[in-house]
Order: C-alpha cells, then sequence, then structure tokens
C-alpha cells in the first residue's frame, strides 16, 4: 500500500510537471522541438507545429519526416557531434534562426533542443542600416573629394591668376556648405 501510495504521487508529480511544461512551451513564441538521440521528436510546440507545418501526431516520428531540409539535417548532426550548431533558414518569406544544442547524459548524446527564432525583423534592420551606411559614405565622399580636387589643383598651379583662386575658393565654400548640410541632416537622422 505504501509503495502503492509512493508510485501515484509520482505519479501526479510527473503529471504536473509535464502539465507546467507544456503551458510554459505552448505560450512561447519560439519554436521548440525535442529529440531523442535517433532525432526522433519527443516534443513539439505549437509555434514549431505551425512552423514545420505539422502537428501533434509526428511526435514519435523521425525529424526528417517534418523537415527533410539538408541544413537543418547538417545543424542537428552537427549539434549531436560537437554539442551545438545553428542554421539560418528562409522559410514563407521569413528569416528563422535555428538553434540545436544537443542533450547529454553520462558523456554521451541522448537527445537534442531544436530552437527557431523569427530573425526577419533584425535581419531587415541590419540591411537597412548597411544600406544606410553605404549611402551616407558616398554623399560625404562627393563633396571631400571636390574640396580635394579643387585645393590640390589650387597648390599644384604655380602661376594661377587671382580670379582663378577666387573661383577655386567659391567652389571650394559651396562644397565645404553641402558638407555641412550632410552633417547637420544626419545629426537630426
Amino acid at each position: 500500500n505504501r509503495q502503492h501510495l509512493q508510485i501515484d504521487e509520482q505519479m501526479d508529480e510527473l503529471q504536473r510537471q509535464q502539465t507546467e511544461f507544456s503551458q510554459i512551451t505552448s505560450s512561447m513564441r519560439e519554436g521548440l522541438v525535442l529529440l531523442d538521440e535517433k532525432e526522433h521528436v519527443l516534443s513539439i510546440n505549437p509555434a514549431a507545429e505551425k512552423l514545420f507545418g505539422t502537428d501533434e501526431s509526428c511526435v514519435g516520428q523521425d525529424f526528417l519526416t517534418i523537415d527533410r531540409s539538408h541544413d537543418m539535417s547538417l545543424a542537428i548532426e552537427r549539434a549531436m557531434d560537437e554539442g551545438h550548431s545553428e542554421a539560418r533558414v528562409e522559410r514563407g518569406g521569413r528569416i528563422w534562426q535555428f538553434d540545436v544544442s544537443r542533450i547529454g547524459a553520462s558523456g554521451a548524446a541522448v537527445g537534442a533542443v531544436l530552437l527557431a527564432f523569427d530573425i526577419t525583423e533584425r535581419e531587415t534592420a541590419e540591411q537597412t542600416r548597411r544600406e544606410f551606411t553605404a549611402n551616407v559614405s558616398h554623399e560625404l565622399k562627393t563633396p571631400l573629394a571636390g574640396i580635394r580636387l579643387l585645393s590640390d589643383s589650387i597648390l599644384q598651379t604655380e602661376n594661377m591668376d587671382a580670379q582663378t583662386v577666387r573661383e577655386f575658393v567659391g567652389d571650394i565654400e559651396q562644397e565645404s556648405e553641402r558638407l555641412a548640410r550632410i552633417t547637420e541632416n544626419l545629426l537630426r537622422l
């Protein structure tokens, strides 16, 4: 009777932990897949189900049945061998980063955890930043090149008449004002 009560208490505790785990993972925006050592799905949360276009029926099946991507297969293999790996994959117009970590016990791999993060906004922002930096660099280089060219012309020419020097200095002043406007606009931005 005592053992039966102990087993019932342990089963209740396991059920409580399973319910708690399910509640936590079902509210995650990130996809979560737990795999065993043979890469069979042990658990999958709703976000991962949506991402991979599957449902709970995939539990117990090989991960390849829900995703046949070569990048994902390599990432899982690398994680099982090395402990951790990452992959970036585009799916449905979104960019996903997959972090795969090996789960080990007594030095042996007993499975893996796969986390999927939607990084589309971050990648878009990074691309915008790169384009902005390239454009700003170009806009700053143009007046600087003009100033350098005009000043070099003044310095290189020994017998330049005063009128030409004034014209060059006027052009240098216009380019420096342009540079100042660009700088002010950048500060406003």
